[in-house]
């Protein structure tokens, strides 16, 4: 009994390891099979051979019986019986047309952009958004307790000027992005009508603001991480009434943005992200009723950020974004009264800012001929809101209030854009985009312009 049931282990781990090595044989696709050594046939299970583990042993014989003999399997003294072919080596199965379903488990070692089940998610166009991200910092005079007119001492009074873009003005938020990491470069221009305003008992005074910015992102860590980085750069801001100006030269904040997939498949694409934003960009000098004013650009922003990208039909597609802007230190504040002959220091700490962005996309036209010049367009309506999640910092800087003096921020846009796709890997895209509330502490414009040209890489 005991050399019966070793014999039965011995061939369970035998006929085991005769199945693991034809499968593994299979899979790998060898030209020509490994042969099996050769067996010995035992004359009695009382002396059985030893044998591999990938020979499968006969069963004992028995006397008399017709099953005594069994063929052996092929080996180097028991060549394989003729007639019997070995079959040839498979090539490698092409790729599926992008178009086709595949697994969302295959081709996981490619790039987002060139996984076959990621062909819509690919293609969508990108969230155009709507750059509200100017200045929500307005500079007014306080009155003194030593003005018999005006006794109370902080209270703003006369009229204010907005912080044109430069200093302590926020440069990012999601604009032309998606949740899928992109291998892409970009260059985007932005015309704002009416952005900053000196406001007065005589009235108000306007002033545009023209942005380019210029970026690049790329994909890593096998498409599933992206890093980008951005720099804008704007034209001159100048514009004066009476004794009350405001200027900025044009070099703007560099954003530096990670981003990771979470999860991916066919349809959906959710990612997380975080953008830094450096101080890199110039100050803002204001002259205010006989004070000079500067804003020193210093304060690092940190914007953490998730994304949801979506194409459910091969027409529709949507994103979302939420996002949250902090300010991780402060910008300083340097005051120069021209009547007194004194300086004054300061320094004021932005509010943090939610922006929340919904955008809801339709292919009227797309062209897969490779020989098409124009192979896609589509529309884009998209709103964004923005909101203040804490009361504003006002910094009394000698006679000077520098702060959001309205304290709230309840901001909502509308953008309406228009995707022109050129041989698949070239955008061209417009948009136009609108407030829709009143009121200054609610529109950092009256009406925004936006061209930009993507490339994929």
């Amino acid at each position: 009994m005991f050399k019966l049931r070793n014999w039965e282990c011995r061939a369970t781990a035998c006929l085991t390891g005769l199945v693991l090595t034809s499968f593994l044989a299979a899979a790998s696709a060898q030209d020509e099979p490994t042969p099996a050594p050769p067996t010995v046939k035992p004359n009695s299970s009382a002396d059985l051979p030893q044998t591999p583990p990938s020979a499968k042993p006969d069963p004992p014989s028995t006397s008399g019986s017709p099953d005594a003999e069994k063929p052996q399997p092929p080996s180097a003294t028991n060549p394989q019986p003729p007639g019997k072919v070995t079959a040839p080596r498979l090539a490698p199965s092409p790729l599926r047309p992008l178009d086709s379903p595949l697994s969302p488990f295959a081709n996981l070692q490619m790039p987002p952009g060139q996984r076959p089940y990621l062909a819509r998610l690919s293609r969508a166009p990108d969230l155009f958004g709507d750059f509200n991200t100017l200045s929500v910092t307005d500079i007014q005079q306080v009155r003194h307790n030593n003005d018999p007119l005006f006794p109370t001492v902080g209270v703003p009074s006369g009229g204010s000027v907005g912080v044109p873009s430069g200093g302590s003005a926020r440069r990012y938020k999601n604009e032309q992005a998606r949740a899928l990491p992109t291998d892409r470069a970009f260059v985007f221009f932005n015309h704002f009508h009416n952005a900053t305003t000196i406001r007065g008992p005589g009235g108000n005074v306007n002033g545009d603001i023209n942005q380019f910015t210029f970026g690049v992102e790329r994909t890593f860590a096998d498409g599933d991480w992206s890093a980008e980085v951005r720099l804008p750069i704007s034209a001159e801001t100048d514009i004066t009434k009476g004794m009350t100006s405001a200027h900025s030269n044009g070099v703007g904040n560099l954003v530096v943005t990670l981003k990771n997939l979470l999860y991916v498949d066919s349809d959906y694409a959710l990612a997380m992200g975080l953008a830094v934003t450096a101080p890199t960009g110039s100050d803002a000098d204001i002259g205010f009723f006989g004070s000079q004013i500067t804003i020193q650009n210093e304060a690092v922003h940190l914007l953490p950020y998730l994304a949801l990208q979506a194409t459910p039909s091969e027409d529709w597609f949507f994103h979302v974004f939420a996002q949250v802007d902090v300010a991780a230190n402060g910008d300083g504040i340097e005051v120069f009264d021209s009547v007194a002959m004194t300086t004054s220091t300061g320094r004021i700490v932005e509010q943090t800012l939610l922006f929340l962005d919904v955008s809801a996309g339709y292919w009227w036209m797309k062209d897969d001929d490779p020989e098409s010049t124009l192979t896609g367009v589509a529309s884009v309506l998209e709103l964004h809101y923005t909101g203040a999640l804490n009361d504003a910092h006002i910094a009394n800087v000698g006679s000077i209030a520098v702060g959001n003096l309205d304290n709230r921020i309840d901001v909502l846009n509308m953008t309406i854009g228009l995707h022109t796709e050129w041989q698949k890997d070239t955008a061209i895209r417009f948009a136009t985009v609108v407030p829709l509330r009143s009121g200054t502490a609610n529109r950092f414009f009256d009406v925004e312009f936006q061209l930009a040209l993507v490339k994929r890489l």
